[in-house]
């Protein structure tokens, strides 16, 4: 182990949308890396990037790390996920559930993703994120709570 790094919870931050980190290193263990590391380059991907956005409705015990993990669990072309929104409302929502949306940035190292390949792994990212974590897709919620 080199260090421990550590973000703030998003409820804590003083700004949104900021990002607030602590590292700690050992930079006597890096010392000893340093002679035995050899360089590794990994090539680029020469296919372009496709991006979808999705809004869940999940509740609030849900951790930001379990969302990657499921989604990145099941998604075989998910290059990135990040999250640009968070919502809280009881009124809107009910008691102890958020609204978080992310950006999913989808891409293969060996081909262009045609339209069927990307909405597979995005189905099969909202279909884990449902069983696993308890999520809705927030069209879905607003639709169940007008009914």
């Amino acid at each position: 182990m080199i260090g421990t790094i550590c973000v703030l919870h998003p409820q804590f931050l003083p700004h949104k949308p900021a990002t607030i980190a602590l590292a700690e290193i050992n930079m006597e263990v890096i010392k000893g890396l340093e002679s035995s590391h050899t360089e590794a380059y990994e090539k680029l991907s020469t296919f372009p990037s496709v991006h979808r956005d999705v809004s869940l409705v999940m509740p609030e015990s849900v951790l930001m790390a379990e969302v990657v993990t499921a989604a990145k669990s099941v998604a075989a072309y998910l290059e990135s996920i990040e999250l640009f929104d968070e919502y809280r409302d009881e009124k809107k929502l009910g008691a102890d559930l958020k609204n978080l949306a992310f950006h999913l940035s989808f891409r293969s190292k060996n081909q262009t993703l045609t339209e069927d390949l990307i909405e597979a792994d995005f189905n099969a990212i909202t279909t884990v994120l449902k069983s696993e974590l308890n999520a809705q897709l927030r069209l879905e919620f607003d639709k169940a709570k007008l009914n």
